[in-house]
């Protein structure tokens, strides 16, 4: 039987739905349940060879730019793609023809971008997010020419170098602690606003992260025949993951919080697609009402499981198993942060504690050396001595 696999869903809970986009025109079919996956790849691959033309390129590049942008007009970034787009057709020449555009052009322009004053749109802004700005202009221009041309064909962009900060970011501690995440999970609506009572999956799925761990793409591929929630331990069979070099399918124990938060997610019926986003917005929504000050993300509750993992056990190879990571992956040692977090405050504590120790100590009089204690009891004893016998004169007086 079928899986889902890329570009093949389920499609009401009775078919598979394939599609793919060939030059930005959607292509969709549906197969019976029982249609083996290989069948659905094949009519992927022959839509794609078969409807793979090229684009001939107009008279300009402001032409062509014309003509790709009214076939995306339906796109939410429309307006972001038409001003970057028409800053590159001004920047490589509006009348110069697509075909004649090399790699070594559009790096010359690239780096006037990145040695330009730090602006976007008229405001001053960061150098990261000058970088990022001038990374999705590029961005832009290759989907346009992998859109005129065809995949297959020849894009100029790809040649160019990467672009690169001039200092590396910094990993950042995106953990937040289990009685935060209770409280936030607690604040999410359980119900969705509607006529009718009907549970907010959006939780659900947010529980599941929180103490599973497992990445939402990740998710929307478990079905119910992947949990085996009563066995000894507890597991779930997760897909293989195509991110960086490759993580093969594996089968990863369960906590008992997480086996609690599968059986609500399997009550519930939340297996299949949805929308990250909106997972998202309801976290955030709710962590705002329970008072989180500092910036979160629902993806902020699959760092704090793996952090929490490495506090328990401190092997990160057993962390990189259970979050999906590449053997060897420079991702891993992130989880790392929020532990050395703890152990570099725990310092801080206990030299402030000796600093005080030493503090009190430098506060008591100073102990008088053995000489001068010698010399007060010998002035003690005569002076116990003289008034013994003064007292004893004035008896025989």
């Amino acid at each position: 039987m079928a899986r889902a696999q890329k570009g093949i869903r389920k499609f009401r809970g009775t078919q598979w739905r394939a599609s793919v986009r060939v030059n930005g025109k959607l292509y969709q079919k549906l197969f019976a349940l029982d249609t083996p996956t290989d069948t659905m790849k094949t009519w992927i691959e022959n839509t794609r060879k078969d409807n793979r033309g090229t684009v001939p390129s107009t008279e300009s590049l402001q032409a062509d730019v014309d003509s790709y942008l009214s076939r995306i007009t339906a796109l939410r970034t429309y307006k972001e793609k038409k001003f970057d787009l028409n800053l590159w057709a001004q920047a490589l020449g509006p009348s110069k023809s697509r075909k004649t555009i090399t790699t070594k052009q559009i790096e010359e322009v690239l780096q006037e971008w990145l040695q330009s004053p730090v602006t976007q749109q008229g405001r001053k802004t960061t150098q990261l997010k000058h970088v990022q700005t001038i990374r999705k202009r590029k961005h832009n221009l290759q989907r346009m020419f992998t859109v005129l041309d065809g995949e297959d064909a020849v894009n100029p962009v790809k040649g160019c170098a990467r672009l690169q900060l001039r200092r590396p970011k910094q990993l950042e501690v995106r953990e937040i602690d289990y009685a935060t995440i209770e409280r936030i999970l607690d604040a999410m609506p359980t119900y969705r606003r509607s006529r009718t009572k009907v549970l907010s999956l959006a939780k659900i799925r947010a529980t599941v992260l929180a103490y599973t761990g497992i990445p939402p793409h990740l998710m929307k591929q478990i079905e119910a025949r992947d949990l085996s929630l009563y066995s000894d331990p507890p597991t779930v069979d997760l897909q293989g993951r195509t991110k960086g070099e490759g993580v093969e399918a594996r089968t990863v124990p369960l906590t008992p919080e997480g086996v609690d938060a599968f059986k609500a997610f399997h009550a519930a019926n939340a297996y299949g697609p949805f929308e990250e986003s909106g997972v998202n917005r309801a976290f955030k929504s709710a962590a705002k009402r329970v008072g989180v000050l500092r910036r979160v993300h629902a993806y902020d509750l699959r760092h704090s499981f793996g952090s929490m993992l490495y506090r328990a056990f401190g092997d990160l190879a057993a962390v990189a198993f259970v979050m999906m990571h590449a053997k060897g992956s420079t991702v891993t040692p992130r989880y790392t942060l929020g532990a050395h977090a703890d152990v570099a405050a725990s310092a801080v504590l206990a030299f402030s504690s000796k600093v005080a120790e030493q503090r009190r100590g430098a506060l008591k009089p100073t102990p008088p050396p053995a000489q001068v204690v010698a010399k007060n009891k010998r002035r003690q004893a005569k002076a116990t001595h003289l008034r013994l016998a003064q007292t004893a004169q004035r008896r025989r007086a």
